[in-house]
């Protein structure tokens, strides 16, 4: 409350046992109360309560109302409003009622409850008033509850899969599969902590020997155990026709490593059996260790040992024998050992690299280069073997440089470093090199090897096509390996204002369709370009519908291109007012922003030297109209003869020539705005020992205060150079780009904040940390976005704290892009650790859709599930939630609510995806639940998919005729030439194993007949992966639909 009644405190020292709800029962007495504030009342009203029974799950029924508890009549009271009560009070499901509790005291509840059982509440069920003159509190309603109960999957290969069963009065029992589905499976497998429900089956994991416990199982998703589902009661009838309930959870939980310096090198414990073992050393090795690192997001295995001290019982009996590829430690090869010999001071232990800073050396350019990684501080190289375009793409992506575009050993220098890595295998999906398959850092490397790099594509420049000069004409825009028209529909002079500048083709004249139709395909996006962007990919864009759109409406500009330039009205042809010349008539420039930097690029475009001044109608107003406004001219500052990319003498781009920077007023804030506009990380120090550059030395004293965007945003003032030489070129050393973790012994998404920087972590002071920092740390880990933020919460640490003063705006790609002191500067004494909590990635499903793979974005926070608002939805959004549910490439991003409207909390808005995350909750976004939305506004996606294959009419869920999802229907394959290559694929993508036979003894399915004959190799990762060919299939009938018998489950 937000204040007190006189008497209020006191009653509440009266009543300490009773609680609050007490207490406002004194309140409403007339003689204590003086206010009640309104807003306490929010709760709603108050569960029931069970008395005098066994135990908090079974007792007499008493509902609270008019300021009193009541008993509840049995005369019509049933198991349909037991089993209301019993989940209102998370206590399971209703195994009986009855009025065997003792009496209770008046009043009687004057109303029948006439319940469904799908209620949330006993106040939400229907009532009706009756008659209680019959009725005395021998007859007072009660019920007994199961209480919440013990789950398990039986008789699957791991905890993760099986039978489901609940244990009730000491006894194992089944669940019956009438009406199971993929979100009672959710629920059962959150409860186990194995992931989402892959798959759900009845009696695929045996019949089991126990008696069928619980039927009618209804989830809504939000439980939190299978007992808070609607079901029918405990022990209630259950059909004949009843089959066991299976589920197959994506789990199981990865490995820990334990009591080691860090998240990524400990003790390997291994969790089975609801227990957490250790693992015996004996033929523990480093391929076995390489899994488990690259499992735990953790680089490659340095070293194997078990020196992380014992652990506790149990010491499981599995030999494992990884080769070194698979992508769990669960899916490796093991036998069974005998462990008797094996003690806890043998218990299997690894170190890690961990995630480890990658760069491109020696290129002229960021994206260019050779691969370098850092380890143990030193930089080195990476050896060529195997090295091919999909190794590249990962690189370029890390690194945000697009795609490969070439690799090469050795094109850029073999460098001074030694090869820390090779025998690099990417499969196109990791997110860094370091999740990348590899041979263990510091294993012996080819005499032969060869430093690897990679040339990125960074990204195209637009084109004008069918113009009458290299400055107008139709724009297309290069996507998806493609070149593409853009409708005309909302493009307007800014976006045409982007473009021309983009292409050096001056300032935009006018927007038109003129230039003739272009070739399919059509860009789907919608430029909303504000004018200042630098490319045409930086504008803000959103999904439209382009189905009404034709190339007779494509897109196209006409930009001023160069042109002639002149000084009017002065005393000599380098002082005046600025005119242009553009169809045959002079113009002027509005003064709107005009400074020295855009009279500079005057001057010498006139070969007048340097602007000295500039000035508004100094010149007189001039007769001609006002052609131009709003120039803007600057180039980044370069770094030069330094360690690295991040550290040199600063230079700066004037008067068509680069020149240095005397040192004379230089300092630290001047050096952090050139280190955040490089993407270099903080300030450490500045200096003058980079060498002397070159002619000219520029007179400008820069007088930044350190939260610039870039050198030419800060104050400055012009001063006398004559006696600064070259040896006092100003030089800056930025940290480069730092690694960030989480220190927390329970979770890699939680805890205190530390950075790398010269091979020591360090902490993050919490002075002005706030939800937005914490969200960049969480994207830039892969942990979601921030739920909380903290000072000190996890510890002080031991380190020293390095960083302070951070400031994100909240677009940054990693903690090291955002504002902040330099680094080593002092810390205030009142410095507490930074930490943040992380939401991990948050489910994704598509609701309302005609399959898994398209439909209404829903997102899975706080129990709950919500929607996605539409503001700035665009396909780079929607390819983050179609790569998130493996269904392709996203096709559209619709906005409107095009699925129809959800229901429940909308959890993101203005949703800003790059296309490199890995889940949506990566995203640039509102923090979770602030919007300004409706739900008319709710966003959708429709994904490429594909779905993956089923078998139908098999013996179980492994067997059966093959059946492909295409063109919105799901039909047979012919036999013809389908072989076990075929059939390998589909039991591998199935997760069912390997192919044991084909036939087609399975029965016929119904049309579609597909007409591809797939060629798979066996190797492929999907049925879709497989080469193909269309055939005649007028000689096929479903007779002779494709089978396949795989082993099960892997």
């Amino acid at each position: 409350m937000g204040g007190l009644a006189p008497g209020v405190e006191q009653a509440s020292e009266l009543l300490p046992s009773r609680g609050l709800d007490v207490v406002v029962n004194v309140l409403l007495e007339p003689d204590i109360l003086q206010y009640v504030e309104v807003d306490h009342c929010s709760r709603g009203p108050l569960p029931p309560r069970l008395q005098d029974g066994q135990d908090l799950c079974s007792g007499r029924v008493e509902i609270y109302w008019n300021s009193s508890w009541s008993t509840v009549c049995d005369h019509e009271w049933d198991i349909m409003d037991a089993s209301v009560v019993c989940r209102q009070l998370r206590c399971g499901v209703a195994v009986s009622v009855n009025s065997s509790f003792g009496p209770g005291e008046d009043p009687i509840w004057p109303d029948n409850f006439q319940c469904i059982g799908t209620e949330g509440t006993i106040n939400e069920c229907p009532r009706e008033q009756r008659n209680i003159s019959n009725c005395t509190h021998s007859q007072d309603a009660g019920v007994t509850c199961s209480g919440s109960f013990p789950i398990r999957l039986a008789n699957g290969s791991n905890v993760c899969l099986g039978r489901v069963e609940i244990l009730y009065k000491s006894i194992w029992g089944a669940v019956c599969d009438d009406g199971w589905d993929l979100t009672n499976g959710d629920i059962v497998c959150r409860q186990l902590n194995c992931g989402k429900a892959e798959s759900i089956t009845g009696a695929y994991h045996g019949q089991g020997g126990g008696e069928i416990l619980l039927s009618g199982v209804r989830c809504n998703g939000t439980e939190h155990s299978l007992d808070q589902c609607i079901a029918n009661p405990l022990g209630a009838n259950h059909s004949v026709e009843c089959r066991h309930v299976g589920v197959i959870c994506s789990g199981p939980l990865p490995p820990r490593l334990q009591d080691g310096q860090d998240l990524c090198s400990g003790r390997v414990e291994i969790y089975k059996n609801s227990s957490w073992g250790t693992v015996c050393d004996h033929e523990w090795d480093i391929m076995d260790a390489s899994v488990v690192c690259r499992q735990l997001r953790c680089g490659v295995a340095v070293s194997v040992n078990s020196s992380f001290g014992p652990g506790e019982d149990p010491i499981w009996p599995d030999n494992f024998q990884c080769i070194g590829t698979e992508g769990t430690i669960n899916e490796c090869p093991r036998e069974q050992r005998n462990i008797s010999n094996c003690t806890h001071s043998q218990d299997a232990g690894v170190t890690c690299s961990g995630s480890f800073p990658i760069r491109l050396a020696n290129g002229s350019n960021v994206c260019l280069g050779r691969v370098e990684i850092l380890y143990k501080s030193i930089w080195g190289a990476v050896c060529d073997d195997g090295w091919d375009l999909t190794n590249g793409d990962i690189v370029c992506r890390q690194l945000n440089c697009g795609k490969a575009e070439s690799i090469t050993g050795a094109y850029h220098g073999q460098g001074g470093g030694e090869i820390l890595l090779s025998g690099v295998r990417c499969n196109g999906t990791e997110h860094s090199l370091d999740q990348c398959i590899a041979n263990p850092l510091g294993a012996n490397h080819s005499v032969e090897c060869r430093h690897v790099g990679v040339i990125c594509s960074g990204s195209l420049s637009p084109r004008l096509q069918d113009g009458q000069d290299l400055c107008s004409g139709r724009v297309e825009i290069y996507w998806n390996s493609s070149w593409s028209t853009v409708c005309d529909h909302e493009w307007d002079i800014m976006d045409a204002s982007v473009v021309c500048r983009q292409l050096r083709c001056g300032v935009a004249v006018s927007v038109n369709s003129s230039f003739g139709p272009g070739e399919d395909p059509i860009w789907p996006d919608n430029f909303q370009c504000i004018g200042t962007e630098g490319t045409i990919n930086e504008c803000p864009r959103e999904q439209r519908n382009i189905s009404n759109c034709t190339h007779s409406q494509d897109a196209g500009v006409t930009c001023s291109g160069s042109f002639p330039i002149r000084l009017a009205n002065g005393s000599n042809v380098c002082l005046g007012r600025v005119e242009i010349l553009y169809k045959s008539t002079w113009g002027t420039v509005c003064d709107d922003g005009w400074d020295l930097t855009n009279g500079d690029i005057v001057c010498r475009q006139l070969n007048c030297g340097k602007a000295e001044s500039i000035t508004g109608a100094y010149h007189g107003q001039g007769g001609g109209e006002i052609l131009l406004s709003g120039v803007r001219c600057p180039l980044p500052p370069r770094l030069q003869d330094g360690q690295d990319l991040c550290s040199g003498r600063v230079e700066i781009y004037k008067n068509s020539s680069w020149g240095t920077v005397c040192d004379h007023e230089w300092d630290i804030m001047d050096a952090s705005v050139v280190c955040r506009q490089l993407r270099c990380g903080v300030a450490v120090s500045v200096n003058s020992s980079f060498g002397p550059g070159e002619d000219p030395i520029w007179p400008d004293n820069f007088r930044c205060v350190g939260t610039e965007g870039t050198i030419n945003e800060c104050p400055r003032e012009q001063r006398n150079i004559s006696n600064c030489t070259h040896s006092q070129d100003a030089g800056v050393t930025c940290s480069g780009p730092f690694p960030v973790r989480l220190v927390d012994v329970n979770s890699r998404c939680s805890g205190r904040v530390e950075i790398l920087y010269k091979s020591t972590w360090g902490t993050v002071c919490d002075d002005g940390w706030d939800l937005t920092n914490g969200d960049i740390v969480c994207r830039q880990l892969n942990c979601g976005k921030a739920e909380s933020i903290t000072g000190a919460y996890r510890g002080e640490g031991g380190g020293e704290i390095l960083l302070s003063g951070v400031r994100c705006n909240g677009t940054e790609h990693s903690l090291d892009q955002c504002i902040a002191n330099p680094l080593g500067a002092n810390h205030s004494v009142g410095c507490q650790h930074a930490g943040v909590i992380c939401s991990e990635s948050a489910l994704v499903r598509l609701e309302d859709g005609d399959n898994l793979c398209d439909g209404r974005v829903a997102i899975f926070h706080n129990s709950t599930w919500g929607t996605v608002c539409s503001d700035y939805w665009d396909l780079q959004d929607a390819q983050v939630v179609c790569q998130q549910l493996n269904c392709g490439r996203a096709i559209r991003a619709t906005t409107g609510a095009s699925f129809g409207q959800g229901s429940g909390p909308i959890w993101l808005d203005d949703v800003l995806c790059d296309g490199t995350e890995s889940s949506l909750d990566q995203c640039v976004a509102t923090h979770w639940g602030e919007h300004n939305c409706q739900h008319y506004e709710d966003a959708g996606v429709q994904c490429s998919g594909p779905l993956p294959p089923r078998l139908q009419e098999g013996l179980h869920a492994c067997s059966g005729r093959v059946e492909i999802y295409e063109n919105s229907s799901w039909g047979t394959v012919c036999d013809h030439e389908w072989d076990i290559m075929d059939a390998s694929v589909v039991c591998r993508q199935l997760r069912c194993g390997v192919a044991v036979s084909v036939n087609s003894s399975f029965g016929s399915g119904e049309d579609p007949i597909w007409l591809d004959n797939f060629q798979c190799i066996g190797t492929e990762g999907t049925i879709n992966e497989c080469p193909r060919e269309q055939r005649n299939i007028s000689n096929c009938t479903h007779s002779q639909d494709a089978g396949v018998t795989c082993s099960g489950q892997q």
